[in-house]
C-alpha cells in the first residue's frame, strides 16, 4: 500500500482532514501525531475505567449500607 494514499486515508478516519490539511503538517510534526494521540487515547482510557471502577465502589457501598 502505498504510504501517501494510507497517509490521507489515516489522517481523515483518524481527524476528519483533508488531502490539504495534511499536506499543510510540518514535517517535524507529523511523525510525532499518531504516537502523541494515542498516548492521549491510553491516558483517558485509563481515567474512564478508573472513573467506572470508583462508581462501582461507591454503589457497591451504598447497597451494603442499608
Amino acid at each position: 500500500m502505498p504510504w501517501e494514499q494510507y497517509r490521507y486515508a489515516a489522517y481523515a478516519r483518524r481527524f476528519g482532514w483533508t488531502p490539504a490539511q495534511v499536506d499543510e503538517l510540518p514535517l517535524v510534526t507529523e511523525p510525532w501525531l499518531f504516537p502523541i494521540v494515542s498516548a492521549m487515547d491510553e491516558a483517558d482510557a485509563r481515567r474512564q475505567e478508573q472513573a467506572q471502577a470508583d462508581a462501582e465502589r461507591r454503589h457497591k457501598r451504598m447497597s451494603g449500607v442499608r
